[in-house]
C-alpha cells in the first residue's frame, strides 16, 4: 500500500522559548541586577589587568611583546606547528620564517584572505560593512 505525502502533510515549526516564563522584575530588582552586572563586569576587567603576565614569564623566542589580556600573551613557541617549522629552518623566531613574511606582512595577500573570509564567514560585525 502506497502512502501519498499530501494527505498526512504536518507543518512542524521550532519556537524556541515559547514556553519560558516572561522575567517581570520590580524597580528595585531592576536596579539591583543592572549593578550586580556592572559590578562584574569592571570586577573581571580589573581582574584581567591585574593577572597579565610580564613579557619574560611567557616568551622564549625574544621577539614578543607586552599583550594588554593574559588570553593574548602567547608565544610561537607556544604553537607545536610554529615550533616544528623553527627547528627546520633553524630560526628562533616565526616571524624570521620566509613563509611568515610573505604571507603574514604582505599587505596583498592579507587583503585577499580577508575577501575570503567575508566570503565563508560573513561580516565580522553588525555594524561592518561588508566588501564595497
Amino acid at each position: 500500500m502506497e502512502i501519498d505525502p499530501s494527505e498526512n502533510d504536518v507543518e512542524f515549526t521550532v519556537a524556541p522559548y515559547q514556553f519560558e516564563p516572561i522575567l517581570v522584575a520590580t524597580d528595585a530588582e531592576s536596579e539591583d541586577i543592572t549593578t550586580s552586572e556592572e559590578e562584574s563586569e569592571s570586577d573581571s576587567a580589573a581582574g584581567n589587568e591585574a593577572h597579565v603576565r610580564q613579557v619574560d614569564q611567557w616568551c622564549d623566542c625574544g621577539h614578543c611583546e607586552q599583550m594588554p589580556t593574559d588570553l593574548e600573551c602567547r608565544c610561537c613557541c607556544s604553537f607545536n606547528l610554529c615550533q616544528y617549522k623553527m627547528e627546520q629552518d633553524n630560526i628562533k623566531c616565526i616571524t624570521e620564517h620566509e613563509g611568515f613574511q610573505v604571507n603574514c606582512l604582505n599587505r596583498h595577500v592579507l587583503e585577499l584572505s580577508f575577501y575570503e573570509y567575508l566570503d565563508n564567514y560573513g561580516p565580522i560585525g553588525d555594524e561592518e560593512p561588508g566588501h564595497e
